[in-house]
């Protein structure tokens, strides 16, 4: 395997979509390095060295400076070297790694670097080309609902399994292949470190985030995938994955002897590993009627006492809810099966209908609503700046789509902000064509 970090389309499919932390502050609080969250779309190889990764060099609070300096105007080579120095580091580094382009007239930006005021351009664009797009998606409930409704388990609202199937697996994910499969996105291009991805980086001003559902964590399990998608004002969530991955990086940072910690850490993975696949094969087992324990017992294979463990861990996160006059449980959150696979073509089909007609209506006049954001001044192509900016339209949809009530409220839940689901894992391939 030569490849040591891997990203699809988006946040998002799932699909992953790493976002990076910024660097150490320095001790002088009149003088903080500037933030950005970075990450890529594509492939870094693993054997690309320090100084022309993306990554190990955006984490540098002088190279944060550099590209924010460089979203005013080009600087020269002489300034960069003056910058630079004693780092180790040169101008032919940052473009091996996609940060800057050299041209007569100096070093510009060449990847999509969205400034706090680009991030405030963008949010103010999107809410109305989100609110068009949202309006389209109405415009198809009679055909969209019934379809919804019987991907729907009993103990679940059908506007649970919207929010998810609609806001997440379609606007989100399927948009950003969509986009890509057209020509309008372009999720990658060969930089000189010899890796190939697209290189984005926000400098996050104080926008309110609340509602704006944009943001899916997922663990891949054998055969079957668990998903929480929210926005990213309510977190950490309260939900799997995410419960699971504090567990696994607690593990890592448990302090002990050297030669301990990773045999402790494979073990307790092993288990949580071990938990993700028992939840992800109950709640696949509810999709269609409630059960006994003893009946969850024998379609799942998991023994009495561990299982009654779990259901009591999946009733207090609000996964499921017990009927007590038949002792039995079922789903409360979205699950979609392996049989689903019929039904969420066609909405893919016809979210296909509805996103071609929005990018033909729309793609060029939002190219040129947004001509003055940084990396458009700096001719970065706008196919690679699109998928970011799509984040923002399909949040500013689906915040749209909460509000007219025909996604559930992820506000209304006790654990808010988000909706978790459990589905099938082969549905992806439905999801990705």
């Amino acid at each position: 395997m030569t490849i040591s970090l891997k990203f699809s389309m988006h946040s998002v499919l799932v699909l992953f979509l790493l976002s990076g932390c910024a660097g150490p502050v320095p001790d002088t609080a009149e003088d903080p390095a500037p933030e950005l969250r970075f990450g890529i779309t594509g492939t870094i190889e693993e054997n690309v060295p320090d100084n022309r990764h993306p990554f190990r060099l955006l984490e540098r609070p002088e190279i944060q400076k550099l590209v924010l300096d460089l979203a005013e105007s080009s600087r020269t080579p002489s300034y960069l070297n003056e910058l630079l120095a004693g780092t180790g580091l040169n101008g032919p580094d940052l473009e091996a790694a996609g940060i800057v382009r050299k041209e007569a007239d100096g070093y510009v930006v060449d990847f999509c670097l969205l400034t706090a005021e680009d991030v405030i351009r963008v949010s103010e664009k999107a809410e109305n080309f989100g609110a068009g797009l949202a309006a389209m998606v109405l415009e198809r409930r009679k055909e969209l609902d019934p379809l919804l409704l019987e991907m729907t388990p009993p103990g679940v609202e059908a506007e649970a399994t919207a929010f998810i199937v609609m806001g997440c697996f379609m606007l989100d994910w399927y948009g950003g292949f969509f986009a890509k499969a057209r020509g309008y996105a372009d999720a990658a291009r060969t930089h000189g470190n010899g890796s190939r991805y697209s290189l984005w980086a926000v400098e996050r001003p104080s926008l309110d985030l609340k509602g704006m559902y944009w943001g899916s964590h997922n663990d891949y399990r054998e055969g079957r995938v668990l998903t929480s998608f929210g926005d990213h004002h309510a977190l950490p969530r309260t939900a799997f994955p995410d419960i699971l991955r504090r567990l696994r990086s607690a593990v890592r940072r448990v302090e002990t002897d050297p030669s301990i910690q990773p045999l402790l850490a494979d073990l307790a993975t092993d288990e949580l590993d071990r938990l993700a696949d028992d939840v992800g094969a109950i709640m696949l087992g509810l999709r269609s009627r409630d059960l006994t324990a003893r009946e969850l017992n024998s379609v799942t294979g998991i023994e009495m006492n561990r299982l009654g463990r779990i259901l009591d861990l999946l009733e207090r996160l609000d996964y499921i809810e017990t009927d007590e006059s038949a002792n039995a449980v079922r789903a409360v959150i979205p699950v979609l099966a392996a049989e689903d696979a019929p039904r969420l073509r066609k909405i893919r089909d016809l979210t296909a209908v509805i996103l071609e007609t929005w990018l033909e209506e729309n793609y060029e006049s939002l190219r040129e609503s947004l001509g003055d954001i940084t990396p458009l001044r700096f001719d970065v192509p706008f196919n690679e700046v699109y998928i970011q900016v799509w984040h923002e339209i399909f949040g500013a949809a689906n915040k749209t789509l909460a509000a007219a009530g025909w996604y559930a409220d992820p506000y209304a839940r006790r654990y808010p902000g988000f909706i978790p689901a459990v589905w099938d894992r082969s549905l992806s391939d439905v999801i990705r064509n």
